[in-house]
């Protein structure tokens, strides 16, 4: 009795937590179920609305005041977010609004920690500490109070959405935006009230959450993002049902995993967030729509057409720069220039900086294939960087592998993984594809953090110097040239690809992979072609960091790596390889530049990857054109000339 009583309380206590989770799920489906757009700025607002809401009650303001207070903050940064990152970009490629949604997050995370500081703050447990003994068991009358809070709040939600017509029409422009129009619903207006809303309802998760555990902190707006995401693809994009009860079963799972995962097979408490990616990846590759979406909701197809995006997607195709590598006569004097640098640059500090880039060069140039060739959503490039990381590590420390054995193997491997996720992944379309890609790098990171071979989270230090040829390689000009050499072998075979008859149908299925199909291509072939392609190089740049460094960590995987690597593309332009390259030496060398003002250097990329999206969603360096009309275009909300296919 006491073994089911203690089960039920752990039940109740992830009922709990699944409601935060719900709450943060429904604003996530609604906006996602609406433009297809993720927002990933979405956790960062519930925690600075809710540091925010912290903060004013350590200033001893009413909770009574201090709560609304919070929520008109999270509705307006919702709609600000929606009137700056999202309506610019809503007719260029979706990829590009995820970068700018990311910036937004920046912003929001440096904001927390430049005003209220990197480190947890106190939440008063509003709902008290109470707890009611069953049988020697007890049960947190708090985790009732969160259950009835968080049902309550989406129970009122739910009769705003079907007895009003504000909320009939959010659900008529869910269903299809043109239609919608035609009806006389203003689009726009309720994209706005969307955003508003989902604001709101991640506030009254913080607060229930901060009333749960007692602190909040900067931190745990990615987290939150994520799991509201889980939810929200499990129970049905765009159904609230069914993102309230994958909330309610997300908790369930989270707490069980974590309770009976570590008293019965010792398993460590880090696998509780594996626990929710392996749930994500089984519903993504089994049942796409989740447990109450319906196919036509969810098909790629009916979501491209509701927005009139089509015409669009051929626009933006020409807009962001497919175009040719330079002419063959740069590409060696590119190289020449770099050969000499060493000779005029001796600083070694510099050197290592540009080493740096030239590896991020490379793992870009694999998301270039698959993302700006190929137009498939690949977000998981951190976890193949530290499968060829790892990989190298353990050979050239614990075997007499030859360096350069050891670097093939370790591409070979993160390959072999690509495909192994490639293939089955091919049942989704792009953005769950990115999805699953996000969940096997997440999940390499918790293996590698909560396995002993690995070390865990101290790493693998000492790695020996790779030798070359009877030669180490030791010093910064060293590294510099090994750098070097990567990257003109890895761009000749993606410049060679992208040449030949592979890269063309690359661009048909970038361009329509319906008709594509229709014209005999095998895209699945070739999408796996990209994916494995991408998979490739970034073990290599994996496996040289690990080199240059002597050691590798956990640390170093984290998703912050995938998400420079996509800012790079962008800023580089998809579909443009010497843009990889050009993309890296820009991120890299302002997050060197920006070290005076450390404390608020995210926040001032983060502007960047909003304004760079809206003035030069094709890159920096590419289409050199009426760049700033098109942009004060987008932000005035007009569509940008020619957006409907005709006109240029």
């Amino acid at each position: 009795m006491a073994d089911f009583l203690f089960f039920l309380q752990q039940i109740t206590n992830g009922l709990a937590l699944g409601a935060v989770y719900a709450l943060l799920a429904i604003g996530f489906s609604m906006i996602y179920g609406i433009l297809r757009m993720m927002n990933f700025a979405h956790g960062d607002l519930y925690a600075f609305a809710t540091i925010f809401i912290a903060a004013l009650l350590i200033d001893e303001i009413s909770v009574i005041l201090a709560i609304p207070l919070g929520i008109v903050v999270g509705t307006v940064v919702g709609i600000v977010i929606e009137r700056v990152c999202y309506r610019p970009l809503r007719f260029v490629d979706r990829t590009i609004a995820i970068v700018s949604s990311l910036g937004a997050a920046f912003i929001l995370r440096n904001g927390s920690e430049y005003f209220w500081g990197v480190h947890a703050l106190r939440f008063p447990l509003l709902l008290g500490q109470q707890q009611v003994p069953i049988a020697g068991v007890n049960f947190p009358v708090t985790a009732f109070y969160v259950i009835a809070a968080a049902l309550a709040s989406l129970a009122l939600f739910g009769l705003f959405m079907r007895r009003s017509k504000i909320g009939s029409g959010i659900l008529f422009v869910a269903q299809d935006i043109p239609t919608s129009s035609l009806m006389g619903i203003p689009i726009n207006r309720t994209i706005v009230l969307v955003y508003a809303i989902g604001g709101a309802l991640s506030v009254v998760g913080g607060v229930l959450y901060g009333s749960i555990y007692g602190v909040v902190f900067p931190a745990m707006g990615f987290p939150g993002t994520i799991k509201a995401f889980v939810a929200a693809v499990v129970g049905g994009i765009g159904n609230l049902g069914g993102a309230l009860i994958a909330g309610l079963l997300l908790g369930v799972i989270e707490t069980v995993v974590v309770v009976y995962g570590a008293q019965f097979f010792g398993m460590p408490t880090g696998y509780r967030d594996a626990a929710a990616f392996i749930l994500l990846v089984v519903f993504l590759l089994f049942k796409p729509t989740g447990l109450m979406g319906t196919r036509v909701s969810m098909t790629e197809v009916g979501a491209i057409a509701s927005m009139g995006y089509s015409a669009v997607a051929k626009k933006t195709v020409r807009l962001l720069g497919l175009v040719a590598v330079p002419r063959a006569a740069l590409a060696p004097a590119a190289v020449a220039v770099a050969v000499l640098l060493p000779l005029v640059l001796t600083d070694q500090y510099y050197l290592r900086i540009i080493s740096i880039v030239f590896m991020y060069s490379i793992a870009v140039l694999g998301m270039n294939l698959v993302l700006g060739y190929c137009g498939q959503f690949h977000f998981g490039q951190a976890g193949f960087m530290a499968i060829g990381a790892y990989t190298t590590a353990l050979l050239l420390l614990h075997t007499e592998t030859n360096f350069v054995v050891a670097l093939l193997i370790s591409g070979g491997l993160a390959l072999v993984a690509g495909l192994l996720i490639g293939i089955p992944a091919l049942r989704v379309r792009s953005d769950y594809l990115g999805l699953v890609t996000f969940a096997f790098g997440e999940i390499v990171r918790l293996i590698i953090v909560n396995s002993e071979f690995t070390r865990g989270p101290m790493g693998l230090p000492g790695i020996p110097l790779p030798e070359l040829f009877g030669v180490k390689i030791v010093t910064p000009v060293d590294f510099y040239y090994y750098a070097l050499v990567l990257l003109v072998l890895a761009y000749a075979m993606c410049a060679q690809v992208t040449r030949s008859y592979i890269g063309r149908a690359w661009r048909a299925i970038y361009e329509d992979e319906t008709a594509a199909e229709a014209m005999g291509i095998n895209t699945g072939r070739y999408k796996i072609l990209a994916f494995g392609l991408a998979c490739f190089l970034g073990g290599i740049a994996g496996a040289y960091w690990a080199t240059q460094l002597r050691i590798v960590t956990p640390t170093m995987f984290e998703l912050d790596l995938s998400v420079m690597v996509i800012i790079m593309l962008v800023l580089g332009g998809m579909g443009n390889l010497p843009g990889s390259i050009i993309g890296a030496a820009i991120m890299i060398g302002a997050t060197e530049l920006l070290r005076p003002i450390a404390d608020v250097r995210s926040a001032f990329i983060g502007l960047v990857m909003i304004l760079v999206p809206i003035f030069r969603p094709q890159g920096l360096f590419v289409d050199l054109g009426p760049t700033l009309a098109r942009g004060w275009a987008r932000i005035r909300g007009s569509r940008p000339t020619g957006a409907d296919g005709g006109g240029r």
